[in-house]
């Protein structure tokens, strides 16, 4: 039995793929749209994947209430934006047990750390450095385009020893998708490359925007970026393995190995379709899976504008790069090119997280970051999560 919480791109496409195999899986939605959402127990969704046939896939349940899916399930995958996993969390601890497996997909800063804190049981978590595939839903409730399958994630587990029993289940589920333990959830926190990767492309394509022409069209995402938005993804890159460097110099005990650089990162995720692996500007270009995936925007006259409201700055900014400047604040390890990129981020959304270089802006509190959680010190934000003892 499998509970999908979120009803957004990637449950569609779990739905889809789960549901065509009913002899195999039992998959259940928790939604606050379920009202809206019943067709996929009767109709089913529909899953288009590029060279490969159509799928339609149906949920054994569709429900806003916790009590009808919780219960008898075996594993647990949220969908869902980072902001919302704590109210998730509200609707699922009553019924959680110690054999259930809750993960997230991906893993947002401090997934492990907010869940210790709010289930009265403490089950077994996981969490992977990504999602599965790239997908967009076509038409709520009824169709997904599934455009590529990663051949391999990494997941993350607390306890870290029981890797194998949750990566045998990811691998039933996500065939004939790899999975590879890489160890506690320090690792995914710091890894947690959206916050990198997604703030950086915004950024780069529209620092110097006028704040009020519209484009003509929606520019592409990733294959609208260049080498100076490959730069700054480096660059954050390089300043968070030098806070993996300066936790494991001072706590040698705790592993790390899984933190690596984004380039080496990436080509690992798409080993078959990428087209040109030259460099890491030129894997992002012809990467099939990014293909005609647009910059989110708002549709006015004249053209478009960007939306500042997508979950690349409402998820990414508050569970990703916010976490990451907090840490490397408890570290001391220097971070010029995350706080260049919060600095304008700031800007767009209207929000305060940085007062002189520091996390101590009144929206820091709206964050995953250690200080939003009053911890000042390495050691105790490391004893907090259990990474030390």
């Amino acid at each position: 039995d499998v509970l999908i919480c979120g009803g957004g791109n990637a449950g569609h496409a779990l739905i889809a793929l789960l549901g065509s195999q009913p002899e195999k899986f039992r998959v259940s939605l928790l939604t606050t749209r379920a009202s809206s959402l019943q067709g996929i127990v009767t109709d089913g969704i529909i899953g288009k994947r590029p060279g490969l046939p159509d799928i339609v896939g149906k949920a054994a349940v569709v429900s806003d209430n916790a009590a009808d899916v919780v219960p008898g399930t075996n594993i647990i995958i949220l969908f869902l934006a980072g902001h919302l996993h704590q109210r998730y969390f509200e609707f699922i601890a009553p019924y959680i047990t110690a054999d259930m497996w809750v993960g997230s997909m991906p893993a947002t800063s401090n997934f492990d750390i907010l869940a210790r804190t709010m289930f009265p049981v403490q089950c077994k978590l996981y969490g992977t450095d990504t999602l599965p595939w790239a997908c967009r839903v076509i038409e709520q409730g009824k169709s997904v385009d599934i455009l590529g399958t990663k051949s391999a994630l990494k997941v993350s587990t607390s306890p870290v020893e029981e890797a194998p029993e949750v990566i045998a289940m990811l691998e039933s589920i996500f065939e004939p998708m790899k999975y590879n333990a890489s160890g506690n959830f320090l690792g995914a926190t710091l890894m947690n490359l959206n916050g990198i990767v997604h703030p950086a492309v915004l950024m780069d394509t529209f620092e110097d925007w006028d704040g009020k022409t519209p484009y003509p069209e929606k520019p592409l995402f990733y294959h609208g970026v260049r080498q100076s938005t490959v730069d700054l993804m480096c660059n954050q890159s390089t300043e968070m393995l030098g806070m993996r460097d300066r936790i494991v110099a001072a706590y040698p005990q705790i592993d790390l190995s899984a933190v690596i650089h984004i380039a080496p990162h990436f080509q690992l995720l798409y080993p078959d379709i990428i087209g040109d692996k030259t460099s890491f500007l030129t894997s992002l270009l012809t990467c099939s899976s990014y293909n005609g995936l647009t910059h989110p925007m708002k549709a006015v006259e004249g053209g478009f504008v960007p939306d500042w409201e997508y979950r690349y700055l409402t998820e990414d900014i508050p569970t990703g790069l916010v976490p990451l400047i907090g840490i490397a604040e408890l570290c001391d390890a220097p971070v010029p090119t995350m706080k260049r990129i919060l600095t304008w981020v700031e800007k767009v959304t209207n929000k305060s997280y940085l007062i002189d270089g520091k996390l101590t802006g009144p929206d820091v509190a709206g964050t995953r970051a250690p200080q939003a959680l009053g911890i000042t010190t390495l050691e105790g934000y490391l004893r907090l999560g259990g990474y030390i003892e």
